[in-house]
């Protein structure tokens, strides 16, 4: 397996929905490759970091607003400049 196709690949792996196949292959040119050693621990610390991360609190009419906004946004003439 190559670099690039191991780097497309760290998401999957962390999920778990990788064929047996697949990760195998994909570990075996981790044992090999520091740089993308390197790449997977950078990225299991990005998934952590975002772990502990507290969503935004948003109004409690968001979704009402938002919605009434993307209804008015779909029924606008595209041509009219505002």
């Amino acid at each position: 397996m190559r670099c690039a196709k191991t780097r497309e690949l760290l998401s999957d792996l962390h999920n778990g929905e990788l064929s047996k196949r697949t990760e195998q292959s994909l570990r075996l040119h981790l044992r090999g490759c520091a740089s993308c050693r390197r790449e997977q621990q950078e990225y299991g610390e990005m998934l952590d970091l975002m772990a502990n991360v507290e969503p935004p609190s948003l109004p409690a009419d968001f979704g009402v607003t938002l919605h009434q906004r993307l209804v008015e946004e779909s029924t606008r003439d595209p041509d009219v400049k505002e």
